[in-house]
């Protein structure tokens, strides 16, 4: 079969790809990376690509809008986690995490077009059952894919008595990615901002978490006066810091601070797999996040920084990640010497192991996740001896491995990207050859 695998940010997305594709081709079946700019051309050129997949993937909902012409099984395969949105206990916010915005509004049609989601836990599959009993036959725990044991780093060999730390940004509105001006958000947010959905029958409507702006702003500020103290304090202790930007973020901007003010810490690359950072580290702080999820999989201590400053925690969406269950169970210092003192000691930040364990059981399937890509190969291969197959135009068959297996179409993208002075970054990314080459290297063999 002709699988279609939708890689929507880099870092994240391409490991589990790389890992399938190995997956896959032990059964026969031939993957194509793609990536946004990549799906939106072949919803454009629909009249051609229309029969070219048995099978495509992508990671919401809606990334499935303009393909309703595509014969291809429909499988989503979550990239996130959907704790915060369950334990928020919000029926419409989980129905929206899990079945899209469309859905939640009253347009049911887009999410019963989907044959298959392949959810992580428990956790979805009984929100579900529960308030959606109608999709329960399309809906299987797969897993976490990034917990897979070939999507991990290859054991490091340590040199170094000292710890090693990484440090998570969120600065989203003050170092937005596409250099978009902070009046305008501000602006955006005043006559409007954004609504997470809206009931066309009730009306009922939830806010996004975006459109708290000077809150969003404080917290962003002090968080980096934080952050440059720690470093501060952890060099005097001749540690090392690594910074990992979110995927929202002008990584250039961080290039141009360090060396300006010659901060003494290392920058992450951008597209390095999360998982091969953390590879890298010890301990990783930052704000409340789904990255502590892959951090507890690694073994990497994690530390918050919420409670150092109490003003941080007056600000607190309800459906931001500081509201998941996960977060009660890390090491969450009030000042910055405590933070210091627990990493100089190398000392354990995890409050309740058991808990953790419990959580992460029903929410991403562990233990049962270290093999969470062979379960979704085979539910994928199961899906060959269903009867939709259709010829594919010879036109396809020649057209797609050129433009979009073999790169030709991401080389076209860089050369424009380049005209444009953009650079590539998280999901605006180019698939050309040498990057589809790369994803195929990044898995492993390990067996941790």
């Amino acid at each position: 079969m002709r699988i279609y695998f939708h890689i929507d940010e880099v870092a994240r997305d391409a490991i589990v790809a790389s890992v399938l594709r190995k997956e896959l081709l032990i059964k026969g079946h031939t993957i194509f990376y793609g990536n946004r700019s990549t799906s939106t051309f072949l919803k454009k050129f629909s009249f051609i690509f229309a029969n070219s997949f048995d099978i495509i993937i992508m990671p919401r909902v809606h990334f499935f809008e303009g393909f309703e012409t595509f014969s291809a099984y429909k499988i989503i395969l979550y990239t996130e986690s959907i704790g915060r949105a369950v334990s928020f206990a919000n029926k419409a916010l989980t129905s929206l995490v899990l079945l899209d915005k469309k859905f939640v509004e009253g347009n049911t049609k887009s999410a019963k077009d989907i044959d298959q989601f392949m959810c992580w836990g428990n956790n979805s599959l009984d929100f579900i059952r529960a308030y959606h009993p109608e999709f329960i036959e399309k809906f299987v725990v797969v897993g976490h894919p990034r917990f897979d044991k070939r999507a991990l780093p290859a054991k490091r060999k340590d040199v170094s008595q000292l710890p090693r730390v990484g440090i998570i940004t969120r600065q989203c509105i003050l170092n937005e990615f596409a250099n978009r001006a902070l009046l305008d958000s501000i602006v955006e947010n005043a006559i409007g901002g954004k609504c997470m959905y809206k009931d066309k029958l009730t009306g009922e409507q939830f806010q996004d978490q975006d459109n708290a702006i000077p809150e969003r702003l404080f917290m962003e500020a002090r968080e980096i006066e934080l952050y440059l103290e720690i470093i501060r304090q952890l060099n005097e202790k001749s540690i090392d810091v690594e910074i990992r930007i979110h995927p929202r973020e002008n990584r250039l901007t961080w290039k141009k601070l360090i060396r300006t003010h010659k901060l003494p810490v290392s920058l992450c690359d951008w597209d390095k797999p999360f998982s091969h950072f953390l590879g890298e580290i010890d301990y990783i702080i930052g704000p409340a996040s789904t990255s502590f999820y892959d951090a507890f999989r690694l073994s990497v201590k994690p530390i918050l920084i919420n409670n150092i400053d109490p003003r941080l925690k007056q600000f607190k969406h309800p459906t931001c990640e500081d509201n998941n269950p996960l977060m009660d169970e890390i090491f969450a210092p009030t000042n910055v010497q405590d933070l210091v003192s627990k990493i100089e000691d190398q000392k354990e930040t995890i409050v309740n192991k058991s808990n953790i364990d419990r959580i992460l059981s029903y929410e991403a399937n562990l233990p049962c996740s270290q093999n969470a890509v062979s379960c979704i190969a085979k539910e994928l291969d199961q899906l060959k001896y269903l009867n939709r197959r259709r010829s594919k135009p010879i036109l396809s068959l020649v057209l797609a491995p050129i433009l979009i297996k073999w790169g030709l179409l991401g080389i076209l993208r860089s050369v424009l990207m380049l005209f444009k002075s953009k650079p590539e970054q998280s999901s605006s990314f180019s698939l050309h050859p040498s990057r589809i080459i790369w994803i195929n290297r990044l898995s492993n063999e390990n067996t941790k």
